[in-house]
């Protein structure tokens, strides 16, 4: 579905463009939580950290690009992006675990992550049926792995409508 609306809308030569898609957005989703992390070092004042890490973040980005894109093209420049940004979200929960009461259980992080990295790849599933399946199964795990959180978001939604009843 995806590759008809980009063959429609755009140039033949983005019509691959749609595969790389899913990994983008798993980098907006690390450039977010990388951003969550920075406001405690915005709160510190400690911008020169954030300096720091993104530098570091950019240079790692641009020196995969250099390795990634000759031998994997788009693919090899949309995974030195994540890369790059999960060598942030990295420094920046370092550096903010110093400072800050943070609590992230590392393992439920990297299960969710894994779980994220699966749904990037059940793009390249043909069947749609499969990939539909797949993706259902994932998210019910990815609902398992934070069911405290998913139990508490949904008492406070369904505490609003009954309030709203009353």
């Amino acid at each position: 579905v995806n590759r008809l609306y980009i063959v429609k809308l755009c140039d033949y030569s983005y019509a691959e463009a749609w595969k790389v898609s899913p990994i983008l957005m798993y980098s907006a989703v690390l450039n977010c939580i990388s951003g969550f992390l920075e406001s405690s070092y915005l709160i510190m004042h400690n911008t020169k950290a954030i300096l720091k890490v993104t530098a570091i973040g950019a240079l790692v980005n641009v020196i995969l690009n250099f390795i990634l894109v000759p031998v994997f093209g788009l693919y090899g420049a949309a995974a030195a992006t994540c890369i790059g940004y999960l060598c942030m979200v990295g420094q920046k929960y370092c550096g903010t675990v110093q400072f800050t009461p943070l609590k992230i259980s590392i393992k439920r992080f990297f299960a969710a992550n894994m779980l994220l990295i699966l749904m990037c790849v059940s793009v390249t599933i043909r069947n749609s049926v499969g990939f539909y399946i797949v993706n259902v199964l994932l998210v019910v795990c990815m609902l398992l792995i934070y069911r405290d959180q998913f139990s508490k978001v949904m008492a406070l939604i369904l505490g609003k409508f009954r309030r709203k009843e009353s």
